[in-house]
């Protein structure tokens, strides 16, 4: 297991996921670690949508667990965390 430190929260996610059940513990925690991370960064939902490469919305649904990002997305989120 391994700690993430998104700013206030402090969260432990399984480094590699090796099961379903790991992949999807971790997809759980994008919402948290996108607006952490962009918070982190003093950036607007705006200015994250842009980096990422996705719209304003989908941050938006993300942040709130409104939605989900699709496989495409998620890939562009997780390239973006680790930045």
């Amino acid at each position: 297991m391994v700690t993430l430190d998104v700013g206030a929260a402090e969260t432990t996610a399984p480094a590699a996921p090796a099961s379903y059940g790991e992949l999807v513990e971790v997809l759980d925690l994008l919402p948290v670690l996108i607006r952490e991370a962009r918070r982190r960064r003093g950036l607007t939902m705006r200015d994250a949508a842009a980096e990422i490469g996705v719209s304003i919305s989908g941050v938006s649904r993300w942040e709130a667990r409104v939605g989900e990002p699709d496989l495409a997305s998620t890939i562009k989120v997780l390239r973006w965390l680790a930045r």
